[in-house]
């Protein structure tokens, strides 16, 4: 059964994993909903990190299980639903409020290198590829999408995926910046976990005056949202905290207050 599963591999890590292998991770419709529903759960969840994998090496996902579309997608106005529910999913991935890594390995293709441009951090082994087909489907993908892209790698490497439909390498990735790591297969679950670990022990209000500072750079967050979080941080107990074991020489423990 396809589904995008929850769980906590440490205290306060969790890790969405997409799992339909069958269809190399590509998503149904079904499972961009629970996406939705596991986003919201984690924006009130003691998450400090989330990593967001697929199941085993073959991919990370293809993007949207192009085998639903004559179901789904079969008049305008089921078009519509069907894009909003996939855009819904990026942006609750996108706007969640803790740090999200990407864990990628085998193919990270069309939604699913959308998907992975909406974590803060991707981490890739170096057998992983990229690209975007959708001129081989006649689709298009959302400009949103296309900007996160933009924002992380720059305008030209964004058209030549789009406008060429190729297929580009892990370390072409890494040049461009779509990449954060690389690392060989089997350290690619050793190295995202002890990312996530290291995040999760950091401030969480930092984490999220961050996030917000970033959103409001891109468009999609008021810069005085982001300012009344990063004001907040100065008027916390984790700043006191933080500065007192800084003095002290000594690990704080940050409570997210």
């Amino acid at each position: 059964m396809t589904s995008i599963r929850l769980d906590w591999p440490y205290s306060n890590v969790a890790r969405l994993t997409i799992d339909n292998p069958a269809r190399r991770n590509a998503i149904t419709l079904t499972m961009w909903q629970t996406l939705v529903r596991n986003c919201g759960e984690l924006a009130v969840a003691p998450a400090r990190a989330v990593i967001l994998r697929g199941v085993g090496a073959a991919a990370f996902s293809t993007g949207a299980d192009i085998s639903e579309f004559q179901a789904f997608r079969s008049d305008p106005d089921a078009v519509v639903a069907y894009n909003r529910a996939i855009s819904s999913a990026m942006d609750a991935v996108r706007d969640l409020p803790i740090p999200v890594i990407a864990q990628l390995a085998g193919l990270c293709v069309g939604g699913g290198l959308a998907l992975a441009a909406m974590a803060d951090l991707r981490v890739a082994d170096d057998t992983c590829r990229f690209g975007i087909p959708a001129g081989k489907l006649g689709i298009a993908y959302r400009p949103d999408w296309i900007n996160r892209i933009a924002d992380l790698i720059g305008p030209a490497p964004v058209a030549e995926l789009l406008l060429t439909a190729t297929m580009v390498s892990a370390g072409d990735a890494f040049r461009w910046g779509l990449v954060n790591r690389l690392c060989l297969p089997d350290q690619l679950e050793s190295e995202t976990e002890r990312l996530a670990v290291q995040m999760g022990a950091l401030a969480p209000l930092t984490h999220r005056a961050t996030k917000a500072a970033l959103a409001a750079r891109a468009g999609h967050e008021t810069r005085a949202v982001a300012e009344h979080l990063a004001a907040a941080c100065d008027d916390s107990q984790d700043y006191l905290r933080g500065t007192e074991a800084f003095r002290n020489g000594t690990k704080p423990i940050f409570e997210g207050n």
